[in-house]
């Protein structure tokens, strides 16, 4: 029953950690009940549709589009990325009308993300963009676009510019669960990898 507050303090643990959880959660909160849902819904189908999908990220953002990437391949949904962004570009150049790319990026303005889009562009592939602002280069760019939510200047307010990762990978993980629900063979193909890494957990 604390009063919630935006600061952090190493002396006041237990409030802190208070203070940490409510900023989260209306993160979360307003990250995921903010998206379009007629939007959300092309999203699925583009996804379930695509032959190939490109996870493209910079930064500290990587870690995001590798585990989104091998999550979706999990359930069947033929997906790629890259530890950099080099080879992300090699990747965009194979892409056709048929495939998606999802980006991921704080400020929709890193000029080598910028450039791997443009490149799926000329291939005519669907571009869903994952950013914290609507009027970003990236999110203009792109078919869709999810507006992530980040609260973490309340926590420092001498940061010219902080992302919170948790906001984008719950949106991936949102969109993971729904099309494993709706993707008739998701159950297949995750029971064969499940078989397939069995004996490497005994």
């Amino acid at each position: 029953q604390s009063n919630i507050s935006n600061n952090i303090n190493p002396n006041y643990l237990e409030q802190s950690l208070q203070n940490i959880l409510a900023n989260k959660y209306e993160e979360l909160k307003h990250t995921l009940l903010n998206i379009n849902i007629n939007q959300l819904k092309n999203i699925i189908n583009d996804i379930n549709n695509a032959k190939f999908v490109l996870f493209v990220a910079q930064g500290n953002t990587i870690p995001i589009a590798l585990d989104a990437s091998y999550k979706f391949n999990e359930i069947g949904i033929t997906s790629f990325s890259a530890p950099i962004i080099e080879h992300q570009l090699v990747l965009a150049h194979k892409l056709t009308k048929n495939d998606v790319v999802i980006a991921i990026s704080a400020s929709g303005e890193s000029k080598n993300l910028l450039k791997v889009i443009d490149t799926a562009l000329t291939s005519k592939a669907t571009i869903i963009a994952i950013t914290n602002s609507k009027k970003s280069t990236l999110a203009l760019k792109a078919k869709y676009h999810i507006q992530t939510i980040s609260r973490e200047r309340l926590f420092f307010p001498e940061f010219s510019f902080v992302f919170s990762r948790l906001a984008a990978m719950s949106v991936l993980e949102s969109l993971f669960y729904l099309l494993a629900k709706s993707k008739i063979d998701a159950q297949e193909f995750i029971d064969l990898h499940e078989q397939s890494m069995a004996n490497d957990k005994n």
